[in-house]
């Protein structure tokens, strides 16, 4: 097996039974859903270092009896150790195909859940390869931003694998999910979901960054929309009133397309912003192709940009991974 460290995007099921070879990992820390009946949200944190407002449900916490759980059931039945396949069928003699039944078979194959990341971070920090995964792109992105926060140029290799590598890849997650295509592109310049877009009226505002000028001021806000579909310069003019209404430094664009040339001129009618630091664009058009290259990226005063909650630095211990016992 590779030993470069993994993070994966995808239902951890699939993952390790597609990706991760047998008998590969030393230590699996488990960390599903406990069928609380809850949604769980991703929190924020401002500048100041206040809890936000501002959340996002990262998955749904309910388990209810289904085509698919009759499925899982029955290849646990068929495929599972007999120990397992026994104990199974015990309790769906005692539980039937409740919610409760339901959670249990789900859950049975499923071995990794990375959360906030703090699995990773230790292992890390104990300088033991690991392997992450997770069932959406924020989660992703936070756990990435914790590990570049904490352990700086210090960080050893790893590799993400299941998200967009190019604009083929992309067009498909867009695709195949709006809300997942959204996250993920955010996350390419480190804006955070300015809410959950499944609910709710849309108020123009898919993602946000906010960073701080000067210490004791309020932070700047800049908005972020994110575009998969055909673009025209309404979209420029609509997020110039956004700005406006926000009262925004800056407003960018993020769009699966190329720009048209009205685009192009009715961001740059849009002045720049001026501050003790220099002028940006108060509009910007960033492609997907071009974030992804690393010809472009958001324009702004990074002093001390407050998106994600900063982790505290850490250094790694020394010594080489040994085995588990």
């Amino acid at each position: 097996m590779d030993t470069t460290n993994l993070l994966f995007y995808g239902d951890n099921l699939r993952v390790l039974r597609e990706e991760v070879g047998d008998e590969t990992v030393d230590l699996v820390y488990l960390d599903p859903p406990f069928n609380s009946a809850a949604n769980y949200n991703v929190l924020f944190r401002e500048a100041s270092g206040e809890q936000s407002a501002a959340q996002i449900m990262a998955f749904e916490d309910t388990w209810h009896w289904t085509h698919e759980s009759e499925a899982t059931y029955q290849e646990l039945v068929t495929d599972a150790p007999e120990r397992l396949a026994r104990l199974v069928e015990a309790m769906r003699q005692m539980l039937g195909t409740s919610d409760m039944m339901a959670y249990l078979v789900m859950m049975a194959p499923r071995l990794l859940f990375c959360g906030c990341g703090t699995t990773i971070n230790v292992a890390e920090r104990l300088k033991r390869r690991w392997i992450g995964i997770d069932i959406t792109h924020l989660a992703v992105a936070l756990i990435q931003n914790r590990l570049r926060e904490t352990f700086g140029t210090e960080l050893s290799a790893y590799e993400v694998r299941g998200t967009p590598t190019d604009t083929a890849s992309a067009e498909a997650l867009a695709l195949q999910d709006r809300y997942q295509f959204q996250w993920w592109a955010l996350s390419l310049i480190g804006a955070r979901p300015a809410q959950d877009k499944k609910k709710g009226k849309d108020s123009g505002i898919d993602g946000l960054i906010r960073y701080l000028e000067r210490e004791g001021e309020p932070a700047r806000t800049i908005i972020v929309q994110v575009k998969s579909g055909k673009v025209s310069s309404r979209d420029i003019r609509d997020l110039v009133g956004v700005l406006d209404r926000e009262k925004a430094v800056i407003g960018v664009l993020i769009t699966l397309q190329p720009p048209t040339r009205d685009m192009t001129k009715e961001a740059v009618s849009a002045g720049l912003y001026s501050s003790p630091w220099g002028n940006f664009p108060r509009l910007q058009i960033l492609t997907v192709e071009d974030l992804l290259s690393g010809r472009d990226t958001a324009q702004y005063p990074r002093l001390n940009a407050a998106t994600f909650k900063r982790a505290e630095r850490k250094r790694r211990t020394q010594g080489e991974q040994t085995g588990l016992f």
